[in-house]
């Protein structure tokens, strides 16, 4: 018998596994990509740049969100979880979720060598797919 491929799943499909999941998962073309959990110095440099962030940005109208934050880049309607992610002035949310950012303006990972591929690949052509992206 011939292995069947899987369908891909749709957004919503998606958001509904990734809501009910003790684990994150990043969406990206119909497929869902387990996030691996991070090392203690992936851990330390992240909470670096969000203190630097948000020292930086302190009195301005911008907001820092830690990895809990879902970003969604509509134009390839896929979903991620980045180390970093600065919003200036009010978060949008997509469809008045409370957990899907679409207007980051600033989006930060922290690289590792079994990683860095993806992140600089197909990862971040969809992050420049944003339209409030700057950085």
């Amino acid at each position: 018998m011939a292995a069947q491929p899987i369908p891909p799943l749709t957004e919503q499909e998606y958001l509904s596994l990734d809501r009910a999941a003790e684990y994150k998962s990043e969406f990206v073309d119909g497929e869902i990509f387990a996030m691996a959990g991070g090392t203690l110095r992936h851990s330390s440099v992240s909470s670096r740049l969000i203190i630097e962030f948000g020292r930086q940005l302190e009195g301005r109208r911008c907001t820092v969100f830690n990895s809990d934050a879902r970003v969604r880049s509509a134009k390839s309607r896929s979903y991620f979880y980045p180390d970093v992610s600065v919003v200036s002035g009010e978060p949008l949310t997509h469809e008045d979720s409370d957990d899907i950012l679409i207007n980051p303006s600033v989006i930060a990972e922290v690289l590792s060598p079994s990683t860095a591929d993806y992140d600089y690949g197909k990862k971040f052509k969809r992050y420049r797919d944003i339209p409030t992206l700057k950085e």
